[in-house]
């Protein structure tokens, strides 16, 4: 249980110093690429109109369609119990007799994989927010957020929100030793999936796929959007048939 506070914090990290300044980490972009206003959000209305109905946008139905397995013999698993719907998806699995290694999360094992299709939450983000945050981190930004976590357990960081962090830790009684351990086991496990993205052309305003999550995020109007797929155990299979269904989300907003 501790272990799990101490990644919970972790996360919480790299959310307030992972990121450098927004000159720092914003990417080379063509002006003729911009929005009108790249820090403008929330102009995607219809989109936003699902975030409360997930499985409305994805439904069962079309989820079977694009992964070509039966409707019937899907699990459904709508997670909206948060009032913050950022936090809400809607995930369709299947079994499947694929294994994965799933050493890249920090784990040596081999476990059973569920073929799946998820829509997770929907939320304002303007095109300027996204592409600092979607995109893969330098090794400079990596080393100095690997700085502030330990300035941060030593209680030396001044990042107020980071501190806050660290004191809920010894509120609970987390002794230092497990923080620093479980925060550098941790660290390269984040770094892998900070290091995973990569842009894709052609669809929304701006989008990435993590190859780590197996995830397409995307950005359309001020309205972030993002579905997971694991269909198969290449991952351009994954990317591409992402970005079929993403298409396919989208243009029931057009």
């Amino acid at each position: 249980m501790r272990r799990f506070i101490v990644v919970l914090a972790f996360a919480s990290f790299c959310q307030f110093s992972c990121g450098g300044s927004t000159s720092d980490n914003a990417q080379k972009t063509s002006l003729t690429e911009l929005p009108a206003d790249p820090k403008a959000k929330g102009g995607n209305t219809c989109l936003l109109g699902y975030a409360n109905k997930l499985d409305q946008l994805l439904t069962l139905q079309m989820a079977a369609d694009f992964a070509g397995l039966p409707a019937g013999s899907a699990e459904i698993k709508y997670f909206n119990s948060m009032k913050n719907t950022d936090n809400h998806d809607v995930k369709y699995s299947w079994k499947s007799d694929r294994k994965r290694n799933m050493k890249d999360v920090g784990v040596d094992m081999v476990v059973p994989v569920d073929n799946m299709v998820q829509l997770n939450g929907i939320k304002e983000r303007s095109f300027e927010s996204f592409k600092m945050t979607h995109r893969a981190p330098t090794d400079n930004e990596l080393k100095q957020a690997d700085q502030a976590m330990d300035e941060a357990l030593d209680k030396k960081s001044g990042n107020k929100k980071v501190n806050e962090q660290v004191e809920k830790l010894d509120e609970m009684k987390v002794d230092k030793n497990t923080q620093k351990s479980v925060v550098k086991g941790m660290g390269g496990v984040f770094a892998k999936v900070a290091r995973a993205y990569r842009e894709v052309q052609g669809i929304g305003d701006a989008a990435s796929w993590n190859a780590v999550e197996r995830r397409l995020y995307v950005v359309d109007n001020g309205v972030e959007i993002s579905v997971s797929v694991d269909l198969s155990d290449d991952d351009a299979v994954n990317e591409q048939k992402a970005v079929v269904l993403m298409k396919q989300l989208l243009a029931k907003c057009k």
